[in-house]
């Protein structure tokens, strides 16, 4: 065997060996199942075993044939017990529509594959969600994001949690589609309260803090909707 060939057998063997340390595999200790809440849709599937696992990617269909991604979690990479995975998908939709779930899981060298189709027909509706609150121009001002599929009168009523009372409240012409909604709480003393929005029979509730106006804008938290709540 002349040197040339020599080396070209060893360079073969570490790309075999390489690419050998790159495969992956995973056994599933549960498939994927998916239940609804009242925020959406609940995923969750657990592995047994993961071997150079680098991620799974939560993909969406309403048809079964065409799928979109609408997430992504990160696996354990090499794992030889039972992991467990929980994803939420909160897009808005109407009751009795039937969506599709699959997995896609990506291995470090970028090949995947993908698991069984789960699937689901939603009782329930959700028609609107409150996606995201920010400062405006001080503390005691907010912008509240919100998608409709929907358009009708929005209610928000404003209760102090310490004794649930209801402190202010307003009303708000809802669109279809994302929208941004102005909120005053400058009348209101610093303190914890909570954000109820009906629309539609729906309704979605914030916590939220206010912060005092001695401190500063880091003081105040907010969360996204805890409870979602279809009255038909």
């Amino acid at each position: 065997m002349n040197n040339h060939s020599f080396k070209t057998l060893i360079l073969l063997f570490i790309s075999i060996h390489f690419f050998s340390q790159l495969s992956a595999k995973v056994t599933y200790y549960s498939d994927l199942k998916v239940t609804e809440d009242e925020l959406g849709n609940v995923l969750q599937w657990a592995t047994s075993m993961e071997s150079n696992t680098k991620h799974f990617v939560i993909e969406k269909s309403t048809d079964n044939v065409a799928f979109s991604e609408v997430g992504t979690l990160d696996a354990h990479v090499n794992s030889n017990e039972n992991k467990s995975y929980f994803f939420v998908d909160v897009a808005l939709s109407t009751s009795n529509a039937k969506h599709y779930y699959r997995l896609r899981q990506v291995d470090l060298d970028g090949t995947f594959s993908h698991g069984k189709v789960a699937s689901l027909t939603k009782k329930l509706s959700n028609h609107f969600l409150m996606e995201n609150i920010q400062f405006s121009e001080t503390p005691d001002k907010y912008i509240l994001s919100y998608k409709s599929l929907v358009a009708g009168e929005m209610n928000l009523d404003i209760l102090n949690t310490n004794d649930r009372s209801v402190v202010h409240t307003e009303t708000y012409t809802a669109s279809v589609g994302f929208h941004n909604i102005q909120l005053d709480m400058t009348h209101l003393d610093a303190g914890d309260y909570e954000l109820v929005f009906t629309l539609a029979s729906e309704r979605e509730t914030i916590a939220i803090h206010k912060a005092s106006t001695v401190n500063t804008p880091n003081s105040m938290m907010s969360r996204k909707a805890t409870n979602k709540v279809n009255r038909n």
